[in-house]
């Protein structure tokens, strides 16, 4: 059973809330809240395989870049997911802008420090390139490509996390994530395995159905999430909050603006709820802020997924993809992408190659040779022939 251990009056979204002393939530409270979670759960696992593609837009306020490298405060991505959930199989795609400093050398090292990336785009030392990842994940091995290194596929044992962020896309946490899990790829079960070990401060239902649910975790219970649930849509997470407990006067108080907010929207198709659209936004500070949104459009629902989509033949690599296992610890080279050899596009034979006319003057040196032999061996034959006949004629 979910646990239910506090309860305070419950609140619009984005309203200043003290904390109150424990209290018990009632029966009817903790049967509300085990339903809510129990069918929120219960209607995000009947999604368990489908094919989309989405679009969308992350935006990063510089202050937040400082010391992480050359990154774009607003990058646009291009999304194709493909996964079936019973088999543990994922396939995902995106297309991004990402900058690329030309010459490293060339930058100011104060430059370089301050992560100036506007001054390195604006006189040269930096430019923005598209760049592609591919990443799949089976039970048996990790597969992760990029178009930056477009001929070497690696594979990694399962279970290694993957560089690149996000690390993954499980659709069914939409509205449960924290911007943290959401780079990380979080899925499902793990957001509502942590979910089940938060205490509900507050339980509620109101006449149109939406379902609002606070907890608290943190070591010192310094943290508050508020989830609002959409009854009538299968219990579908609409708005996630995040707030911090603010110890600065002589009374805590939770903060009134969310330190970060996430909504979803959903439509059904097949009998499943599947989302629509989603944002999440972090504010860390007054005016900085750190924001991912999504809109999606769905290909297949419940439909079976040909596997070859999550083998390297079917992740629409290069010809002759090289494919490298770190599984040991080193690379090892597997083999090679597709099932014919690409002809090679360029003339230039490489160095120490014999042209065509040393090759032709070789041949013909061969074939005299072979002739001289060849004719050399006959009239020796012929002469012995000779001789032999001669001998046997004498009386």
């Amino acid at each position: 059973m979910w646990m239910a251990c506090l309860v305070v009056t419950l609140a619009l979204p984005g309203a200043e809330k003290t904390p109150a002393k424990a209290v018990p939530l009632s029966d009817s409270q903790v049967r509300l809240a085990d339903l809510c979670v129990q069918g929120m759960k219960d209607g995000r696992e009947r999604l368990r395989s489908g094919v989309f593609r989405a679009r969308g837009r992350r935006v990063v306020d510089e202050a937040l870049l400082v010391g992480k490298g050359p990154l774009l405060p607003e990058t646009k991505w291009e999304v194709y997911c493909a996964f079936d959930h019973a088999k543990e199989l994922l396939r995902l795609d995106w297309v991004q802008p990402m900058p690329w400093v030309r010459s490293p050398k060339e930058m100011d090292p104060k430059q370089a420090a301050a992560n100036d990336l506007r001054a390195a785009l604006g006189d040269g030392t930096a430019e923005v390139h598209m760049v592609t990842h591919k990443y799949v994940r089976t039970p048996r091995h990790g597969l992760a490509w990029t178009s930056g290194s477009q001929h070497v596929l690696n594979q990694s044992p399962p279970g290694d996390a993957w560089k690149h962020r996000p690390a993954g896309l499980d659709v069914r946490a939409l509205g449960l994530l924290l911007m943290v899990d959401f780079d990380k790829g979080k899925g499902f079960p793990a957001v509502v395995n942590n979910l089940a070990k938060m205490e509900f401060t507050e339980v509620g239902e109101d006449d149109k159905g939406l379902c609002h649910l606070v907890c608290v975790f943190g070591k010192d219970k310094e943290l508050q999430r508020q989830l609002w649930l959409d009854r009538t849509n299968g219990y579908t997470p609409v708005r996630h909050e995040l707030r911090y407990l603010d110890r600065s006067g002589p009374v805590p108080t939770w903060q009134a603006k969310p330190r970060e907010t996430s909504e979803v929207t959903w439509e059904q198709v097949s009998a499943v709820w599947i989302p629509r659209t989603f944002s999440l936004t972090l504010e860390r500070a007054p005016g900085v802020k750190a924001s991912v949104e999504l809109a999606f459009e769905w290909e297949a629902v419940n439909q079976p997924v040909p596997e070859e989509q999550f083998t390297p033949d079917g992740m629409d690599l290069p010809p002759r993809t090289q494919i490298v296992s770190w599984e040991l610890g080193k690379p090892v080279v597997l083999g090679y992408t597709g099932k014919k050899l690409e002809r090679s596009t360029d003339s230039t034979p490489p160095p120490g190659t014999p042209s065509l006319a040393t090759t032709l003057g070789r041949l013909l040196l061969l074939a005299v040779v072979v002739i001289v032999v060849a004719l050399l061996s006959w009239r020796r034959w012929t002469s012995h022939r000779a001789v032999d006949g001669t001998s046997e004629r004498k009386p």
